[in-house]
């Protein structure tokens, strides 16, 4: 029976197609030709339906970066009929429709509208074709439709009443695709399995049924599931990251001061890859950019955000730092002194003990965008914690301390700016500080269960509290935990979903560092055990909503809230899906603190296993160097591939950003390679010779 079966794999493979429009190079065709299907290329959709012979296979492609359609003539079509031809044709006019509109996707994305693919690409079945460009035509029965869809791989609210035909039959033998659909692989269409098993349906259709196209993503994960990891992959995965840097040209350099101000002209200062011509990588004395938005042009390329963040800093100096090389620690270095030293974000102002915003660095280093917001003089305490997280490991790893002041400014800022319960609220302004003092919040009684803006300035306090044992790093930071630790997760911000419960990881290791009760030992295993309970075979931790509070960032609840706003990558619970920017990276910061914090071997384990996911699901890429080395947001460890709900309007799921994600992942690994903890490498911080001056001006004792 096998071999008969092969037999007939072999004879459907040697089937031939005449081919129009199709390079030499190109995604389909060398698929087909991988596959052993003779291909005759022809110069002219009319040459290959004058060559084909009586019922052949007639493809007529569009391989080319063209935004114009091809034609398709009365007479190309006449003939194609008599000749009773089996005929794909992609991204074309038709005749009688040449006036029809072409635009490019921006939230629209596919979805199977009928039967016709069987079980394995069920009606409903969400797809993308990112921003590639397709003709408004219009068709009674599509197969695939495409249109602003809400939901991970389902249409969960039906199909949009507003759609257009992606790939239809127009007529018995004949097959249309409004987009260019042979360019799969270079324009990067997901999930990847997904549309192998539109091509074998759409090849079988016009007579070229094949066992497999063989698809090799251009993207791709550094490993295959269940395969061996390399002797020392993390260590090797920390290096590949620290060369996305380089390689994405994140590390600016003076040469690029033209062009950093004409990010400004691009909306929210997302910039189409290689807009602004080609720059050099700098050695990080002018700070690293944020990274990549999560939308891709028909060539594959991601837009670049042009921010200098503060976090996104904070965390590249301490990336930098832990290297083991002289000339990689040397940019971790600069990195840490542009941020605390010389930048917009923490001088001026911010450096005068006399001022009310004494010590806050700014969110980001451009004034005025989005109207008269000014993006220097927004203080998110989550972003200034990551800040100065990094800048402590930064100091730690390379034994410095020229960033002792600044940082504890930065810690005191935060800490007068956080009420009595020991909550500071997802963000505060300059202006407003400036007009109330800081007084007025440091007295201010305030309750906001969110541990994604709150943990971290928690953690950096008993941090703080540690190396000066200044009580109200202390007792603010205790009373936020107790209340919500007394808060049922349900009730929290994200309803304490995969998102809150890796926050807390943190701040719960190091209370116990501080103050090692047996009650404290109970809260990190309460957050831990629920946080492992979510843990895959993989590796992966499931990204969940354990509630369907809906006050911040929730799942779009109809087609038209898709790409409205900042939602998760799943839609629902049960999504295999994992997120690198919000959990997983945190979490893996969290569960080796924990680990060393209590010597828990069960903490220990899921870190372990986190880490082989992390090496295991790190991009890979010839043709993109910009991206190898990264992590996307989004993981689908069921399929293994990047995908998942791409609808948030900042960071959806293929953004890779320089902090958050890839600086924290690979600093865990190079930390765990050195058998340590963020907690450990810092513990020898000088910082509190520097109280005596800082403190009674910024934070009076009685205040």
């Amino acid at each position: 029976m096998m071999a008969s079966v092969l037999a007939s794999i072999a004879l459907q493979a040697s089937a031939s197609v005449w081919v129009s429009g199709a390079s030499p190079t190109g995604d389909l065709l060398g698929a087909l030709r991988r596959a052993g299907v003779s291909v005759i290329k022809c110069q002219s959709p009319e040459q290959a339906v004058s060559k084909a012979v009586d019922g052949g296979s007639v493809m007529l492609l569009s391989e080319s970066e063209s935004s114009s359609p091809q034609l398709v003539t009365p007479s190309l079509l006449s003939e194609a009929r008599t000749k009773r031809l089996k005929l794909y044709i992609e991204f074309a006019k038709l005749p009688g429709a040449e006036d029809q509109k072409t635009r490019t996707c921006q939230w629209e994305r596919a979805i199977v509208a009928s039967n016709v693919f069987g079980e394995t690409l069920s009606e409903k079945r969400i797809l993308t074709i990112h921003a590639s460009p397709f003709i408004e035509q219009s068709s009674l029965q599509p197969w695939i439709s495409i249109g602003r869809v809400a939901g991970f791989d389902s249409a969960i609210f039906g199909i949009p009443k507003t759609t257009w035909p992606l790939l239809y039959e127009l007529e018995p033998g004949i097959i249309v695709c409004t987009t260019k659909l042979s360019r799969f692989n270079t324009a990067r269409f997901a999930p990847v399995q997904a549309w192998q098993e539109a091509w074998w349906h759409v090849l079988k259709y016009i007579g070229i049924p094949i066992a497999d196209l063989n698809i090799v993503p251009s993207v791709r994960p550094s490993y295959k599931r269940d395969e061996t990891l390399r002797a020392g992959a993390e260590r090797a995965a920390a290096k590949r990251a620290r060369e996305w840097f380089k390689n994405a040209k994140l590390l600016i350099a003076p040469s690029w001061e033209q062009q950093y101000a004409d990010a400004a002209k691009f909306i929210d200062r997302v910039v189409p890859f290689g807009a602004l011509g080609n720059r050099i990588s700098g050695d990080g004395s002018l700070g690293v950019m944020e990274g990549f938005s999560s939308s891709m042009d028909d060539r594959g390329f991601q837009p670049e955000r042009w921010w200098v963040r503060a976090d996104c800093n904070g965390e590249a100096a301490m990336t930098f730092a832990l290297a083991n090389n002289q000339l990689e620690q040397k940019i971790g270095e600069n990195i840490a002194d542009h941020l605390m030293l010389r930048s917009i974000q923490s001088q001026q102002e911010r450096a005068d003990l006399n001022s009310p915003v004494c010590g806050l660095i700014g969110w980001n280093n451009v004034a005025k965008y989005w109207g008269s917001l000014d993006g220097y003089k927004v203080f998110y305490g989550d972003d200034n914690a990551r800040a100065m997280l990094g800048v402590m490991a930064a100091a730690g790893a390379l034994k410095k301390d020229q960033w002792d002041e600044p940082l504890l400014k930065c810690l005191l800022g935060n800490l007068r700016t956080t009420g009595k319960k020991g909550f500071r609220t997802d963000r505060l302004e300059q202006d407003d500080i400036l007009r109330n003092g800081w007084k007025h919040y440091w007295n201010q009684e305030p309750v906001n269960n969110a541990p994604h803006f709150e943990a971290y300035l928690w953690a950096c306090n008993l941090w703080a509290y540690d190396k000066t044992k200044f009580k109200p790093f202390y007792e603010r930071t205790l009373s936020g935990l107790q209340t919500t630790m007394a808060t049922e997760t349900k009730n929290w911000r994200w309803g304490g979903g995969t998102i809150e419960l890796s926050r807390m990881l943190l701040p719960l290791a190091w209370l116990v560092r501080v103050d090692n009760t047996a009650e404290h030992r109970k809260w990190l295993a309460e957050i831990a055990d629920k946080l492992i309970a979510l843990q895959d075979e993989s590796g992966a931790l499931q990204e969940r909503l354990l509630s369907a509070n809906r006050d911040y960032f929730g799942a779009p609840q109809s087609n038209e809230e898709y790409g409205t706003t900042e939602t998760p990558i799943i839609q629902e619970n049960g999504d295999p899906l994992a997120d690198m920017l919000y959990s997983c990276n945190f979490a893996f910061l969290g569960l080796n603190e924990a680990y060393y914090a209590t010597k828990n071997a069960k903490y220990k384990k899921a870190c372990d296993k986190l880490a082989q996911f992390l090496c295991r699901i790190q991009i890979k890429s010839k043709s993109h160097p910009e991206l190898d080395g990264g992590w996307y947001r989004a993981f689908d460890y069921r399929n293994w591939d990047y995908w998942g709900s791409n609808g948030d309007a900042g960071w959806g799921a293929w953004a890779i950003e320089s902090g958050w994600t890839v600086t924290w992942i690979s600093s865990v690994m190079e930390m765990r390679q050195r058998k340590t903890s963020l907690w450990d490498l810092t513990k020898g911080s000088k910082i509190s010779r520097l109280m005596p001056k800082i403190q009674p001006a910024m934070l009076p004792d009685g205040s």
